[in-house]
């Protein structure tokens, strides 16, 4: 660790990616991480910054390249940390690094690994993007993630990854707002303007969730400029947590799998549809082979899921803490001509007397939670329920394999573990997983 420090200028050899998709170079099994480095390159890199388990540093040179690269040449890969390797080395980095962990953490014969899943659109997939919004030379612009190590604030250049509609109805709305204040000659109401969320439909029509500082509404001119955005469907803003539609020509409709859901900009769905419709088709083939009562749609958002697998006669269990998407949820189903369901607004990891009224020896719990992955207390619940069959869909590897050793310490087995290549160009992987409880003899 003395040897290393801020400004220290070496050789180094990437061995192996991180799991953010960073190139990982030791000394004396200390990492150090470096942006757009990949295995088998060697490069001189200088020291950036130095902590208790790891140090950062950026590439000043480069002695060797891999043949692994593409020929994108993208210079600011915060979000997307691999669009500069090739699409077929992504997945295998992402392949062993997934197939490792699970090797690491669990036994063993005690599951299946089946390979990731790739995805049919590599560049331009995203239905959704987040963008912090800073003025640069009086002008409101979206910024790139703003990294412990750095203050500085640049433009983005992961517009690669998101639909090329949304990334026009962006620009168009920025415009509109640095063209209102430039004409009333108010520039500095541009610092207002904190963040924004975009969703871009089939048709081409988005939705837009603007936050603003708490002392500051927007005019009701620049409303009526935006209104003529054909594109803008949907328009809300967001101050002190509170958010207000400002906008709305129409529902806004997603479609996947032939089937129409209703969003509000806070609802959650899949931001790559064609990766999406694939896991669904996997739960779906599993749904008909077992033929279940009851299937549990957990952290449920707008029944997606639910709505795409089940048999008209399957009732359906959903929960999900999301006001808006509980509402949302219960008119898809109906509009999907499902017969037999129930949306609950509720913390799912304390609503263990909503399910307990359901408990059945014919039930599939699908479990979809947030990236901190699930609560003990839950899966003891589904444990003492005698729920048999879960299906696991996760986004974060790491509290997947935390939660999978609970599971099997209660003796459920792994059946499969497989990836699915949601999110190209970066490190991220979706992971499905189908456990059933080991039946005593």
């Amino acid at each position: 660790m003395n040897k290393i420090y801020e400004g220290l200028i070496i050789e180094a050899r990437c061995i192996e990616l991180s799991y953010d998709g960073l190139g990982v170079f030791r000394i004396d099994n200390y990492p150090i991480l470096i942006k757009d480095f990949f295995p088998g390159e060697i490069a001189t890199i200088k020291i950036l910054s130095v902590y208790a388990k790891y140090a950062l540093g950026t590439i000043i040179k480069f002695l060797n390249i891999s043949k692994e690269r593409n020929n994108l040449q993208i210079k600011n890969t915060d979000a997307i940390p691999v669009i500069n390797l090739n699409y077929k080395s992504q997945l295998y980095y992402k392949n062993k690094y997934l197939s490792e962990l699970l090797k690491r953490n669990l036994a063993e014969n005690s599951y299946t690994y089946r390979n990731i899943i790739p995805s049919d659109l590599i560049l331009n997939y995203r239905n959704k993007a987040k963008y912090v919004l800073k003025t640069l030379n009086n002008r409101l612009i979206k910024t790139s993630f703003i990294k412990d190590s750095t203050n500085t604030t640049e433009e983005v250049s992961n517009d690669l990854i998101n639909d090329k509609s949304l990334n026009y109805g962006l620009e168009q709305i920025l415009t509109t707002i640095n063209n209102y204040f430039y004409s009333i000659d108010k520039i500095k109401n541009l610092n207002f303007f904190k963040e924004i969320i975009l969703r871009i439909n089939k048709e081409q029509k988005m939705q837009a969730l603007i936050k603003l500082h708490s002392d500051f509404d927007l005019p009701r001119n620049l409303i009526n400029e935006l209104r003529k955005l054909d594109f803008l469907i949907d328009l809300s803003v967001i101050k002190n947590n509170k958010i207000k539609q400002v906008i709305l020509k129409n529902d806004f409709i997603m479609q996947i799998s032939n089937q129409e859901f209703k969003l509000s900009i806070d609802s959650f769905f899949q931001v790559n549809i064609n990766i999406a419709a694939k896991i669904f088709a996997k739960i779906k083939e599993i749904n008909i082979e077992n033929n279940y009562d009851i299937i549990f749609d957990l952290f449920c958002g707008t029944g997606v899921i639910s709505s795409l697998i089940a048999n008209k006669n399957q009732m359906i269990i959903g929960i999900d803490i999301v006001k808006n998407a509980i509402e949302n949820a219960k008119i898809n189903a109906k509009n999907n001509h499902l017969n037999n369901f129930k949306f609950y607004t509720n913390d799912v990891f304390k609503s263990n007397e909503i399910l307990s009224k359901y408990q059945s020896n014919s039930v599939l719990s699908i479990l979809d939670p947030p990236r901190n992955g699930l609560s003990e207390k839950l899966i003891n619940f589904l444990n003492d329920s005698k729920i048999e069959n879960i299906i696991y869909i996760s986004c974060n590897p790491r509290s997947l394999i935390r939660d999978l050793k609970i599971f099997q310490s209660l003796n459920y087995q792994v059946k499969f573990v497989q990836g699915f290549d949601m999110f190209p160009n970066t490190f991220h992987i979706e992971t499905l997983c189908l456990l059933t409880k080991i039946k005593n003899n």
